[in-house]
């Protein structure tokens, strides 16, 4: 924290306070990108758990139908005409 007091008493005694806040929007801006970038990996993280349930859905009705159409056949169903 020692640095971070030194330089800032550097821009205020040379008076260079426009460079100064240069640099706090840059690292404002480079923090908020950060922070995006987490919370969109943390939304990738649900929306590909949410895509292996889906599938995992998908997979499950698929059996299901797989059955029913074979016991519709062992049982001698027709097909509705």
């Amino acid at each position: 924290m020692d640095s971070l007091t030194h330089a800032l008493d550097a821009f205020i005694a040379r008076g260079d306070l426009t460079h100064l806040a240069l640099a706090l929007w840059a690292f404002g801006a480079t923090a908020f990108c950060f922070a995006l970038l987490r919370a969109l990996q943390a939304a990738n993280r649900q929306i590909a758990a949410s895509a292996r349930e889906v599938t995992a859905a998908n997979r499950h009705v698929k059996e299901f139908v797989r059955e029913l159409s074979r016991f519709n056949r062992g049982n001698g169903a027709k097909e509705a005409r």
